[in-house]
């Protein structure tokens, strides 16, 4: 049990030598904008999608430093599935260029997944940081992230 989030940043659940969930502490929903080599939480969000009767999902992720040269690595279900030093791919199958989002400072990953598992989880990581997202292929439905953040006039997404 959780009984001051006010000292640490987020929540991470493992299983064995992979994480597997994460949900980060973002007061009132109010992203900070990443700095150079810091994970974006915000492109990610919602961190839990339900996406019962589809067989793909388009999932973002993003990585503070639009013309950073910094190395970002994707893992799919504990594998690696793609890095990237700069927006240029390096290794793994995953095999697209990041795209350099000079307005937001950011480099970025838009990429339809296709189901693997009943459930999938993603973790986009840099030297930094990292998040997690979770896809649940048995679960229809939205995020309850989502209504959370609606509560402070927040975007859903």
């Amino acid at each position: 049990m959780v009984n001051d989030v006010t000292t640490g940043k987020a929540l991470v659940i493992g299983s064995g030598k992979f994480f597997i969930s994460f949900a980060p502490f973002i007061p009132k929903c109010e992203f900070e904008q990443p700095k150079e080599d810091y994970v974006d939480f915000e492109t990610s969000f919602p961190f839990s999608h339900f996406v019962k009767d589809n067989e793909n999902v388009e999932l973002k992720f993003a990585v503070g430093g639009a013309n950073y040269d910094g190395e970002v690595m994707l893992f799919q279900n504990g594998v690696e599935i793609g890095s990237w030093k700069g927006v240029q791919h390096t290794e793994g199958p995953l095999n697209v260029n990041l795209t350099a989002d000079k307005d937001k400072n950011l480099r970025v990953l838009t990429y339809r997944f296709p189901k693997k598992g009943e459930k999938d989880f993603y973790c986009w990581i840099t030297n930094k940081n990292f998040v997690i997202v979770d896809v649940d292929w048995t679960q229809k439905g939205e995020s309850p992230e989502l209504d959370e953040c609606r509560k402070y006039g927040k975007p859903s997404s």
